[in-house]
């Protein structure tokens, strides 16, 4: 019991990933976790990659989530440098986006009632819910990384043209 109550959660992490780089000589490391978040105003929360049916007063919502957490590790001592939810809306906090009636804390999207899949198989073997997942993974990665490491973002071609 003593060993769980006084344990160095950050000595632990950087003991991990030196095991997981070894061999390897980069400047930062990269996690990405599943992330957790409530549902609305409820107890209830979603964790990771998935599919929710929301049964509602006039019908049913369905919300297909794609929510991760980053660590960004140093790659001289492993101490973490920095760590977020991993984010669509980099304008807002996650605080904010629950404020203004975001339904799932992190990327998600609403699709049609007939979106969601008569048997869990279903879900798996599907390539539209696969692909809007790894979308909107790549999509959140995309944007939160630059701010998280403190890279502008390259401009594209259509902001450099001259009008």
């Amino acid at each position: 019991m003593k060993d769980r109550l006084f344990r160095d959660l950050n000595a632990e992490l950087a003991g991990y990933m030196r095991e997981v780089a070894k061999g390897t000589n980069c400047r930062h490391y990269i996690q990405v976790l599943n992330s957790v978040s409530p549902i609305g105003t409820s107890n209830y929360t979603v964790r990771g990659f998935g599919i929710l049916n929301q049964d509602v007063v006039l019908g049913r919502r369905i919300y297909l989530y794609a929510l991760a957490f980053i660590r960004i590790f140093d790659g001289r001592d492993f101490s973490v440098v920095r760590q977020s939810s991993a984010l669509i809306n980099v304008h807002h906090s996650l605080v904010v986006q629950r404020l203004l009636g975001r339904q799932i804390g992190g990327p998600y999207r609403e699709l049609p009632a007939e979106s969601f899949p008569t048997r869990p198989e279903d879900a798996a073997d599907n390539p539209a819910l696969r692909d809007g997942v790894r979308a909107m993974l790549a999509e959140s990665l995309d944007k939160t990384l630059p701010l998280m490491l403190g890279v502008r973002p390259a401009a594209r071609q259509s902001d450099t043209k001259e009008r």
